[in-house]
């Protein structure tokens, strides 16, 4: 679903920025980079190291929610499950009445046509994705039987050597 892809950017923001902040810390304890320089009082490093490892506590702890990089198993069907109980929300269907000529090709719906028109439906999304949905049934007897491929090899290269062909 969207939502979970949405989840997955979330989370690659969360670690990069954890990754930024670690940086950060990281030299100014050691004091190189930039940031060891700014500072010549150790109160004003003290400040500075403690709002950073208090944004760091910030971001793991919304790392946290999302129960870490990937998704697991039960997280994935959880929000399968909800958007499946938000459907009425989150799509829309319209019946939609579409004039085609003998190509197949979408006309002006006042242009004339010897061909009715064809009744379609039409699902949008909560985010403005639109697609037409054509629900058909084929029955398995109208299909056609699978082909032979093995007796197809032997009428196209002859029986194998060794063995006879059985009639």
């Amino acid at each position: 679903s969207e939502r979970m892809g949405a989840d997955k950017l979330r989370r690659g923001d969360l670690a990069r920025e954890r990754l930024q902040v670690r940086r950060k810390i990281e030299a100014l304890k050691s004091g190189r980079g930039s940031y060891g320089g700014l500072f010549s009082g150790t109160d004003e490093l003290g400040r500075r190291l403690n709002r950073l490892e208090a944004e760091l506590e910030r971001i793991d702890a919304a790392l946290g929610r999302y129960g870490g990089i990937q998704l697991g198993l039960e997280e994935s069907l959880g929000h399968v499950i909800d958007t499946l109980n938000q459907s009425e929300e989150l799509l829309v269907l319209q019946t939609l009445s579409v004039n085609v000529d003998y190509r197949g090709i979408k006309g002006a719906a006042s242009a004339p046509s010897s061909a009715p028109p064809v009744e379609v439906i039409e699902v949008s999304s909560s985010t403005g994705l639109r697609r037409i949905v054509l629900l058909g049934r084929i029955p398995r007897n109208h299909l056609p039987t699978p082909r032979d491929v093995i007796k197809l090899g032997e009428a196209y290269l002859g029986t194998p050597r060794g063995h006879r062909a059985s009639n």
